[in-house]
C-alpha cells in the first residue's frame, strides 16, 4: 500500500552511500566482544561523512537534540568533579559519540524516508542472526572452543561481552520477524518465523531474567497492538491462530533447551525474582537508596563511576547513575529524554503510515528497555541509541502541520529482500 505524497528532496547526492553506511553499522552492532567495536568506527565515519557532506538535520528532533545537548553538556560538567578526571572524560565522550549516531540515523530516516527504515532492521536482523547463533554454539557448547568464547558460565552472550545486554539487543529483531511471518505469504513466513525462533532461543540462553521479563511484556504489548491496528477481521483471525501456533511451538523449544546438558539448571537458577545479590543487605537495592543520598548531597554530579569507586558497587539503574554523572541537571534532562522518546512513538505509533509494524517493535522494545533501565546500566548499550534514533526518525517523517506527507511505498518489509 502506498500513500500518495511528495518525497522531500533529496539534500545532496551521497544518499546512497548513506543507505549503505546505515546498513554496515547496524550489520556490524553485533559484534562488541572488543572496544572500540566495529559498530563505533562505522558510526564515526557514517556521521562525520553525512554531516560534513551537508546531510540536514530535521527541525522535528530538535527537542532530541537539545535533551542529548543538556545530558553531554552536564556530564562533561560531573566529570571535573571526578577524582579520576580522564576516565569520566572519555565516559561521556562514548555518550557523545552514540548521541550523535541516534541524531544521524533520525535524519538519515528524514533524507530517505522509503529505503532507510527497511535498511535499518536488515542490518539489524544480520547482526543479531549472527550474534544468536554464536550464543547458542557457545551455550550448547556444540563446537569446540564455543563455550568459553560465546558463553559466560553457560548463559549465551554470543558476539557480547554480557548476557544481559546480548539479550536485549535480540529483542527488537526477534520481534519484527514475528511481525513478519504472521504477516508474509506462507514461504517467507517460513523464513522469518524460522529466525525469530533462532533469536527467541539465543534470548532464552541469555539466562537474563530483565530480557525474559522484556521480551514477555514487549511481544505481548506488541501482538495486541498489532491485532488493534489491523482493520482486516480475517488479518486479525490469521494474527491469533499463529500467536497460538508460534507459543507452543516456543514452549516446546523452551522445554527442549531445559533439557539440553546444564541448561535445566541453569534455567532453575536464574527463574527467580530475585536473586541474593538484589536483595541483601548490601545488595542492589540497598546500594540504590544509598546511591540517592549521594544525588541529595551533589546537586551537580560526581562524574561517571566515582559512585562505584568509593562504595564497591555500580547503582545498576540508569537513571540512578544519569543523575550521579550529570547532577540534576543532567539527571532530569535524561528523564526527560525517555518521557519525550515514548511520547512521539505514541504519536507515530497512532499515526496511519505504512510503517506502523516498525512503530509498532520500536515502541514496545523501548517501552521495555526504559523500564529495564531502573535495575540495570543501559547508558552505552548500543542498540538503545538505534531505538531513540529510529523512533525520533519514523516521528521526523510523519506529515507535516499543513498535512503533507512523505512518501513510503510498503507496510512491512521483508529484510531479507
Amino acid at each position: 500500500m502506498a500513500v500518495a505524497v511528495a518525497a522531500p528532496i533529496a539534500q545532496a547526492p551521497f544518499i546512497g552511500l548513506a543507505r549503505f553506511g546505515l546498513w554496515l553499522v547496524l550489520a556490524t552492532s553485533g559484534l562488541v566482544y572488543f572496544e572500540p567495536a566495529p559498530f563505533d568506527l562505522s558510526a564515526v565515519a557514517l556521521a562525520t561523512g553525512t554531516l560534513l557532506l551537508g546531510m540536514r538535520i530535521p527541525g522535528k528532533i530538535a527537542p532530541l537534540v537539545l535533551l542529548l545537548a543538556i545530558i553531554l553538556m552536564f556530564g562533561l560538567t560531573g566529570a571535573m568533579n571526578a577524582t579520576y578526571v580522564g576516565e569520566a572524560t572519555k565516559h561521556i565522550t562514548i555518550t557523545a559519540h552514540l548521541s550523535v549516531f541516534a541524531i544521524v540515523v533520525a535524519s538519515v530516516f528524514h533524507l530517505d524516508p522509503n529505503r532507510a527504515p527497511r535498511l535499518l532492521i536488515q542490518g539489524y536482523v544480520v547482526a543479531a542472526v549472527i550474534a544468536a547463533a554464536v550464543g547458542i554454539d557457545g551455550a550448547l557448547n556444540l563446537t569446540a572452543g564455543a563455550y568459553d568464547f560465546a558463553s559466560n558460565l553457560g548463559r549465551a552472550r554470543g558476539t557480547f561481552k554480557d548476557p544481559n545486554v546480548f539479550a536485549p539487543f535480540l529483542i527488537l529483531p526477534a520481534l519484527y520477524m514475528t511481525i513478519h511471518a504472521l504477516r508474509a505469504p506462507l514461504l517467507r513466513a517460513v523464513g522469518s518465523g524460522a529466525v525469530a525462533v533462532l533469536l527467541f532461543a539465543g534470548i532464552f540462553l541469555s539466562f537474563s531474567r530483565g530480557a525474559w521479563g522484556s521480551v514477555a511484556v514487549a511481544g505481548a504489548l506488541s501482538l495486541i497492538l498489532l491485532v488493534i491496528f489491523s482493520a482486516n477481521p480475517l488479518v486479525r483471525a490469521r494474527i491469533l491462530i499463529l500467536t497460538v501456533t508460534g507459543a507452543a511451538a516456543l514452549a516446546l523449544l523452551t522445554v527442549a533447551l531445559v533439557g539440553q546438558k546444564g541448561a535445566g539448571m541453569m534455567f532453575k537458577e536464574r527463574f527467580s525474582l530475585t536473586q541474593s545479590y538484589d536483595v541483601s543487605g548490601q545488595g542492589r537495592f540497598a546500594n540504590q537508596r544509598a546511591a540517592i543520598d549521594v544525588i541529595l548531597d551533589k546537586p551537580f554530579g560526581l562524574g561517571a563511576n566515582e559512585y562505584a569507586r568509593s562504595s564497591g558497587l555500580d547503582p545498576h539503574s540508569v537513571y540512578i547513575k544519569s543523575f550521579l554523572m550529570g547532577g540534576w541537571p543532567g539527571g532530569i534532562a535524561y528523564f526527560l529524554l525517555i518521557i519525550a522518546t515514548l511520547g512521539v512513538s505514541v504519536r507515530t505509533l497512532l499515526q496511519p503510515s505504512p510503517h506502523r509494524d516498525l512503530a509498532i517493535v520500536l515502541f514496545s522494545t523501548f517501552l521495555v528497555n526504559a523500564l529495564e533501565g531502573m535495575v540495570i546500566d543501559t547508558d552505552h548499550w548500543r542498540h538503545f541509541y538505534v531505538l531513540v534514533g529510529a523512533i525520533w526518525g519514523l516521528y521526523a517523517i510523519l506529515p507535516d502541520s499543513r498535512g503533507r506527507q512523505v512518501k513510503v511505498t510498503t507496510a512491512c518489509p521483508n529484510p531479507a529482500s
